[in-house]
C-alpha cells in the first residue's frame, strides 16, 4: 500500500498515527489528508499547532468526548522544548483513542517508526492521489503526457498538475506545448535570480533578470516573487520569535544566503510593502496598463523594500 493510500485510511481503532515530512512542508500534507477523510468519513477535522497550545488541556481535550463522537486530529510539530516534547513523545505513545490522532512531524528522530511521505511522486502515486481527491474531470491522457517527459514530479508540483488537469479536461494540447514548459521552471536560474535580489546585488540581479524574464510569463513571475516573499515574511517573523528550525521550514526555496545572513536586512514591513508593489502590477496587468512594471520592480527593489 502506497503512502497515499495509507493516508486516506482511518486505523480499525482509535490511535496515534506518526507522519514524517521529509522534505514536504507538514502542512501541505495536513491539508491534502483533511481533503481526502473529508471525502470518505464524516468526522471532524481539527488541525492543532504544538507549539501554540497548553499541552495539559490538549491532552484533555483528547482524552475526552462529546456523546461518543470520534474526531480526526491533526498534531503538526514545531519547535518545542525539551520538556514539551518529552511530554508529546509520552503521552503519544500511549494513546489509544477515544479520537483518531495523527502526528505530522520533520524531526528526522521520529523517522523509524513512523509512515514517510513520498518525496517523488511517480505515475502510480499520481493515479492515486487523483482517485483520491475525486470527483476529479482529469483525462487518463493527461496522466500518460505528463509522465511521458519526466518519471517523477514533486508533491507540489503533482497537486498543481492536479488542478490544471481538473481545469482542461480532454483539451490539454496546448498546455503541454505552451504552459508545461513554463511551469516547471528551472530551479538553479531561479535559485540565483532570488539569491541576487536578497542580497541586493544589484548589477547581477538586473543581468540575471534580464537573461531569464521573458522564459516565462509574467503569470509566473507575480507567483514567483509573491511565494519568496511571503516565504522570507515567515522565515523572518519566526526567526526573530527565537523559532529557529520551524523557521526554516519556510525557508526551502529561499536561497542560502538569506536565512544566512540576508534576512538581517529587512523587515516584516519592508517586505509587505514589496508584495503590495507585486499586487499593484498583476492590477495594471489585468486591467491594461502597466506592463513594464517587472522591470520597475527589479530595478527599484532597493528603494522599495529597504
Amino acid at each position: 500500500m502506497s503512502f497515499f493510500e495509507q493516508l486516506s485510511l482511518l486505523p480499525e481503532v482509535p490511535a496515534c498515527t506518526k507522519i514524517f515530512c521529509e522534505k514536504i512542508i507538514p502542512e501541505k500534507i495536513i491539508a491534502f489528508h483533511k481533503d481526502i477523510l473529508k471525502r470518505s468519513y464524516n468526522l471532524a477535522y481539527y488541525t492543532i499547532f504544538l507549539q501554540d497550545v497548553d499541552m495539559d488541556e490538549l491532552f484533555v481535550q483528547l482524552s475526552v468526548t462529546l456523546l461518543g463522537d470520534r474526531a480526526v486530529y491533526a498534531l503538526k510539530d514545531g519547535d518545542l522544548s525539551v520538556a514539551s516534547r518529552k511530554k508529546i513523545d509520552a503521552f503519544l505513545k500511549e494513546y489509544t483513542g477515544p479520537h483518531d490522532v495523527f502526528f505530522f512531524t520533520y524531526d528526522p528522530s521520529y523517522k523509524k517508526n513512523a509512515y514517510k511521505a513520498d518525496i517523488s511522486i511517480s505515475k502510480k502515486d499520481f493515479q492515486t492521489i487523483v482517485s483520491l481527491t475525486a470527483p476529479m474531470n482529469i483525462a487518463s491522457s493527461f496522466i500518460s503526457q505528463l509522465y511521458k517527459t519526466r518519471d517523477t514530479y514533486t508533491f507540489d508540483e503533482a497537486v498543481m498538475f492536479i488542478r490544471y488537469a481538473d481545469l482542461l479536461g480532454g483539451r490539454h494540447d496546448l498546455f503541454f506545448s505552451e504552459w508545461y514548459p513554463r511551469l516547471l521552471a528551472d530551479d538553479i536560474s531561479l535559485f540565483t535570480l532570488s539569491t541576487y535580489f536578497f542580497a541586493q546585488q544589484k548589477s547581477s540581479l538586473v543581468a540575471e533578470w534580464n537573461r531569464l524574464k521573458n522564459k516565462y510569463p509574467v503569470e509566473f513571475w507575480i507567483s514567483f516573487f509573491s511565494e519568496q516573499l511571503w516565504q522570507a515574511s515567515l522565515y523572518l517573523r519566526l526567526a526573530r520569535q527565537g523559532r529557529a528550525v520551524e523557521a526554516k521550514r519556510y525557508a526551502y526555496r529561499l536561497p542560502y544566503s538569506f536565512f544566512q545572513k540576508d534576512y538581517k536586512r529587512y523587515s516584516l514591513n519592508s517586505l509587505a510593502q514589496a508584495h503590495k508593489f507585486l499586487y499593484l502590477i498583476d492590477y495594471g496587468l489585468k486591467n491594461g496598463y502597466a506592463t513594464d512594471g517587472f522591470d520597475l520592480f527589479i530595478h527599484t527593489s532597493f528603494t522599495r523594500i529597504l
